[in-house]
C-alpha cells in the first residue's frame, strides 16, 4: 500500500505530519525533518510515535473524526461528572437543612449521630470537586468509598425489593465514581 501525506496543523499551531498506510507515523516537527528516521524511531529534532492498524481508511477515519470525537467525549464527562455531582450536592444540602429523619435512620442502623456533620461535608464539598473537576482521584474516589459503606450498612436487607434496589443503585455510583477517580489517576500518570 502507497502512503497518503497528510499536515493537520493542531491547536497549538504547530504542524503534525501524518502518513497513511499500513502503519501511520505521527511527527511533531520540533526543527529540521531527516530523510530517513532512526530504527527506534526517535531523533534529535523529530518524535516518531508509531501506530498499526489494518486498514488504510481506518486510519484515516480515526484522524478525520479524531477532533469531534475528543470534543464530544469531553462534553459527556463534563456532563456526567455534573450530573453524579446534582445528587450528593443535594443530598448534603437536604442533610443541613433538616437532618432529624437521617439521624433516626443512622440510629436505626446503629450509626453514630456524631458522623452526620462530616457526612454532610463530605457530599457536598466532595460533589462540588467532582462538579469542578477539582482533585477528582481523592474526591470521586472518597465518594465511590462512601457510596460501598452506605450500601453495605444501610441497603444490607436484600429480601425487600426497594432496600435491594437502593443497594444495587449505591454499587453502581460507586463504580461510576470509581471509573472517574482511575480515569484522572491515568491521565496525571
Amino acid at each position: 500500500m502507497k502512503a497518503i501525506p497528510l499536515v493537520l496543523v493542531s491547536e497549538t499551531g504547530r504542524s503534525i505530519g501524518r502518513r497513511f498506510g499500513t502503519t501511520i507515523r505521527l511527527c511533531c516537527r520540533v526543527g529540521f525533518r531527516p530523510a530517513t528516521p532512526s530504527p527506534i524511531g526517535l531523533t534529535r529534532s523529530d518524535l516518531y510515535i508509531t501506530l498499526d492498524f489494518k486498514h488504510e481508511f481506518d486510519a484515516y477515519e480515526r484522524v478525520i473524526r479524531g477532533g469531534w470525537s475528543v470534543k464530544i467525549a469531553k462534553l459527556a464527562r463534563i456532563g456526567g461528572r455534573a450530573l453524579l455531582a446534582a445528587l450528593f450536592i443535594l443530598a448534603g444540602i437536604a442533610k443541613a437543612l433538616d437532618g432529624t429523619p437521617f439521624l433516626a435512620h443512622m440510629a436505626e442502623h446503629g450509626v453514630p449521630g456524631l458522623l452526620l456533620p462530616a457526612v454532610i461535608v463530605l457530599e457536598i464539598g466532595a460533589g462540588i470537586a467532582v462538579l469542578i473537576g477539582w482533585r477528582l482521584m481523592i474526591s470521586a474516589g472518597s465518594l465511590g468509598v462512601f457510596c460501598l459503606l452506605t450500601a453495605l450498612l444501610f441497603h444490607n436487607n436484600l429480601g425487600d425489593h426497594v432496600e435491594r434496589s437502593a443497594f444495587f443503585k449505591d454499587l453502581a455510583l460507586a463504580g461510576a465514581l470509581t471509573v472517574i477517580a482511575a480515569g484522572a489517576f491515568e491521565r496525571s500518570a
